[in-house]
């Protein structure tokens, strides 16, 4: 990983660092030219009754404001506690839309 990309995740890890309740231990933040790719699952600290949903969305916002962030995917699964999960939606990235030519003849 270039040192450039490498500075960028640090950076966007911080975010998850920053947010107070979540225990962001299972969580992995990698960036390829700019395209940042958050996955891992999430959890309350224990004892936190906080809207994890929320709180990603939060972090999310803040990621892309960062300087050198193109884009963010996020591969985030939240989990409440024993058994209880919501995965948080997975979303296209508009650059695997745009920046992919696909010949016109291809089925």
């Amino acid at each position: 990983m270039p040192v450039v990309d490498k500075d960028l995740a640090i950076r966007c890890r911080r975010e998850f660092i920053r947010r107070q309740g979540l225990d962001s231990t299972f969580i992995e933040v990698s960036a390829i030219q700019g395209i940042v790719t958050i996955r891992g699952e999430l959890r309350p600290v224990r004892g936190q009754d906080i809207d994890l949903q929320h709180e990603l969305e939060i972090i999310m916002q803040n990621i892309r404001r960062i300087p050198g962030v193109r884009d963010v995917r996020n591969e985030v699964g939240i989990r409440y506690g024993a058994g209880r999960r919501a995965a948080a939606p997975v979303r296209r990235s508009a650059i695997d839309e745009e920046s992919i030519p696909v010949p016109e003849d291809f089925d």
